[in-house]
């Protein structure tokens, strides 16, 4: 998983500004997003969500993780609850993003990470992250 531009500055503001000087600390809430294999790591890492997947049922699902732990030195946290998007339109999916809004392309992007292997999705089908298969680490 990779911290977007945007998520580094809040976190350098929250840590050792105090939240100063623009950038505001991300909200409680974090939702998961889809994004097509048109994206690219550039494009995640700016924030841009023009490649975000919109057309499933719904709004972004709402994440919640477990508490921290340490794993091989990496503080890890992994989602709760299996995550759906109903409804998927015909597509490949390649990246997962974690966003601060809920509105499919709205927000900022806060994490993202490739999927180990591209997934096809038919038009119809219910996409699915398994709990625990969502996995957030910082060394």
């Amino acid at each position: 998983m990779n911290i977007a531009d945007y998520m580094e500055s809040a976190i350098l503001n929250h840590v050792f500004r105090n939240h100063a000087a623009g950038t505001e600390c991300p909200r409680t809430s974090i939702y998961v997003g889809l994004v097509t294999s048109s994206a690219t790591s550039t494009t995640l890492e700016e924030g841009d969500l023009a490649n975000e997947i919109d057309a499933y049922v719904g709004d972004r699902p709402l994440v919640e993780f477990t508490a921290p732990v340490q794993v091989l030195g990496k503080a890890t946290i992994k989602n709760i609850e299996r995550i759906e998007y109903e409804g998927m339109p015909s597509c490949t999916v390649k990246f997962v993003i974690l966003c601060d809004s809920p509105t499919k392309g709205d927000g900022n992007i806060l994490w993202w990470m490739q999927l180990d292997e591209n997934k096809v999705v038919n038009a119809g089908d219910i996409c699915r992250i398994e709990a625990e298969e969502l996995t957030v680490t910082l060394n």
